[in-house]
């Protein structure tokens, strides 16, 4: 298998678990919004946070071709059907990590902004804790799309940090 056929197919397995991720979080949702009627609050918030899992999870799912380039990319022999490299499976390892880390964070980004735009409907200005969890989803998204795109230097700093050592001659 190569890298490229890899890569899709971490791909294909990631969207597979945020489509689950959504299915379980919209069961839940449509299950609190039915059994408890006097909710006076719109199911919308509740539902878009799963869905944003959901359209996650396909478009990883429809898109693994081009995601997969994308992780092999810069690599001569990377539609091959050679055997993979440690350092090339370390390179898929960091780029899957930030898949999953940006694709959780995406559906926690609609949630919050929700949040923020609902409370702020209720009550004039915008709660601390929002703009906390608001921080905390933008780190999350941005630690994504580091290790997503810079794969290749964490694997190159992983190798040197490991080489490093008592012994080591500057």
């Amino acid at each position: 298998m190569s890298g490229r056929e890899l890569a899709g197919l971490a791909c294909k397995v990631l969207g597979l678990f945020l489509v689950m991720q959504g299915v379980n979080l919209l069961s839940n949702a449509v299950y609190l919004y039915i059994s408890v009627p006097v909710m006076e609050t719109d199911i919308l918030p509740a539902v878009l946070y799963p869905l944003g899992y959901l359209v996650s999870g396909v478009l990883l799912w429809v898109l693994a071709g081009q995601v997969a380039a994308l992780m092999v990319r810069g690599r001569q022999d990377g539609d091959g059907g050679e055997a993979v490299s440690a350092e090339e499976l370390q390179r898929l390892a960091f780029s899957v990590l930030g898949l999953y880390f940006a694709g959780n964070a995406l559906p926690k980004l609609v949630r919050v902004v929700t949040n923020i735009y609902a409370a702020d409907r209720w009550m004039p200005g915008t709660p601390a804790v929002y703009v906390r969890d608001l921080a905390g989803v933008i780190t999350e998204l941005l630690i994504g799309i580091g290790c997503f795109f810079g794969a290749r230097g964490l694997v190159n700093l992983l190798r040197f940090l490991r080489q490093a050592g008592p012994g080591m001659k500057g």
